[in-house]
Order: structure tokens, then sequence, then C-alpha cells
């Protein structure tokens, strides 16, 4: 029984980890993100800091590793959508534009 537990452990935390490498090589080659849901990451990212927490709090090793993995990944993705898709700049407006100075 034990063994079983371990493996089935072992396979999800190594799909845990790799299914966000995809994306993330994804995002770094095209430097586009809009496709991706800003709320989907950060409720994912809630999550793993959630798993965390649960694996510190029971002292699981394998779990605790896995989350240390995936928060980064997560973290770059939630990034990378703030900044590819300038969700916090301020646009300018046209009166922000200096006169021009003509030369005489």
């Amino acid at each position: 029984m034990s063994y079983t537990k371990t493996i089935f452990g072992i396979l999800a935390s190594i799909f845990s980890i790799t299914c966000l490498g995809p994306q993330v090589i994804h995002t770094i080659k095209t430097k586009k993100t809009s496709d991706l849901s800003l709320y989907n990451l950060i409720f994912g990212l809630l999550c793993m800091y959630c798993w965390l927490g649960y694996a510190i709090l029971n002292e699981s090793i394998p779990l605790m590793v896995t989350e240390t993995i995936s928060i980064p990944q997560q973290t770059y993705l939630l990034c990378a959508k703030i900044y590819y898709d300038k969700l916090l700049c301020f646009k300018k407006s046209t009166t922000d534009i200096p006169p021009q100075i003509e030369n005489c």
C-alpha cells in the first residue's frame, strides 16, 4: 500500500511541476500573454501558496518541493501577464505631449 501511495505522489509531483513548463516556454519565446487569464493566474498562485502551507504544517517534503518549484513558474506567468499586457501602465494623454520647437 505504501509503495502505491509513494508512486502516485511522485507522479503527481512530476506532473504538477511540468504542467506549467510548456506555457512558461511559450511565453518566453513569444512574449505574448493575451490568451492567459489573469484571474486564473492569481487564484492558481493562491492555491499553490495554500498547498505549500499545508505541506509545511504536515511536514510533507515532496509536496514542499513541488510547490517551491511550481510557485516561481506561476509567478513568472503572472508577472509576464501584467508586463506584456501593460495592465499597470497609464496611457499618456495627448495633452501631455510637450510643444514642438520649430527651427527658425
